[in-house]
């Protein structure tokens, strides 16, 4: 007659088969985080493109609604909105602050020698926001319709004389 044990250990999962799952697992999160975070910056880039363009249009909105000096763009007021623009941007998209980090703010040409909204104190550094020139102008952070103002003030220029 043949004894069995009284405690069999087959049930469960050997040191190497563990093993071998770890290393699966970290060689896929190696190739996987890295694309993951592109993506993510990739989109805060289009959501900030997304959202100055429709501060823009509103803008240009008010302009085509309110002719006047400088072309019916409003004077400045910085990190609010000027008096009637309400009515074309939302204000709660102005004022929040913008995916990338700091504030819209907006350049009056009663200030400055053009109009436009600004990127005030932006916590990205000048990497994404040179994607964000490519994904809305030229890339190039000195010419074109969004351009490094001084200050560091990433300014999307509405008009200019």
């Amino acid at each position: 007659m043949k004894i069995l044990h009284a405690y069999r250990c087959d049930r469960g999962f050997t040191l190497v088969e563990l093993m071998i799952v770890v290393a699966i697992t970290g060689i896929i999160s190696a190739i996987a985080i890295p694309n993951f975070m592109a993506y993510r910056e990739r989109g805060i880039i289009a959501r900030t493109a997304s959202d100055l363009n429709t501060i823009v249009k509103g803008f240009h909105l008010y302009a085509i609604d309110n002719p006047g000096p400088y072309d019916g763009y409003p004077n400045d007021t910085h990190r609010v909105l000027p008096a009637g623009v309400e009515d074309h941007v939302n204000n709660t998209l102005f004022t929040s602050g913008t995916p990338l980090g700091g504030y819209y703010n907006w350049e009056g040409p009663d200030n400055y020698p053009y109009a436009g909204v600004a990127i005030e104190s932006p916590t990205a550094d000048e990497a994404k926001l040179i994607q964000l020139d490519k994904f809305m102008d030229d890339g190039n952070l000195s010419s074109g319709k969004f351009q490094k103002k001084p200050g560091s003030r990433y300014t999307y220029i509405l008009w200019e004389p």
